[in-house]
């Protein structure tokens, strides 16, 4: 399957989770998208939040991107917008729920890692001073992989 499709299999899965989600009172999680505006030379993609963002039960704030990659031994850093990890970054610090939901695609069909801003922003800082531009596989914790049928399961 090509990775536009895969990509839209993800959002599908996270979207029917969200479903579930609000019927059963856990959380009313939105999906927001990209914005586009249409100008005389085309359409523009705007910076916007990450693609989803809502309430848990209890009213803690929770925002986050679900992303993915067909590689079998790294996360590349260049699919996460600057935008994305200040918003992201931004929610955490304040007491919020923010994350990346990281599909590695050829590894694990219906699992993601919840991928936490504390241990992205060093690999953040790194790369955006010169350094590796990705995040090898093998640092990722197993903890953090998660059925994206149910992906707030570590709440």
């Amino acid at each position: 399957m090509k990775k536009k499709a895969k990509g839209k299999a993800l959002e599908g899965l996270v979207n029917k989770t969200n479903i579930r989600y609000r019927t059963t009172g856990k959380a009313l999680i939105l999906y927001k998208g990209t914005s586009v505006t249409i100008t005389n030379n085309g359409a523009m993609l705007e910076k916007g939040p990450p693609d989803y963002e809502g309430v848990l039960s209890g009213g803690k704030y929770i925002s986050f991107d679900a992303k993915e990659t067909g590689s079998t031994t790294s996360f590349s850093l260049s699919g996460i917008r600057d935008h994305q990890y200040t918003h992201l970054k931004l929610v955490h610090d304040l007491g919020g729920v923010g994350f990346f939901l990281i599909h590695f695609y050829n590894l694990h069909e219906h699992r993601a890692y919840k991928l936490p801003m504390d241990f992205l922003a060093p690999y953040w800082e790194q790369w955006k001073t010169g350094g590796r531009a990705s995040i090898p596989l093998t640092d990722f914790n197993d903890d953090w992989l998660v059925p994206i049928i149910d992906y707030l399961g570590l709440l």
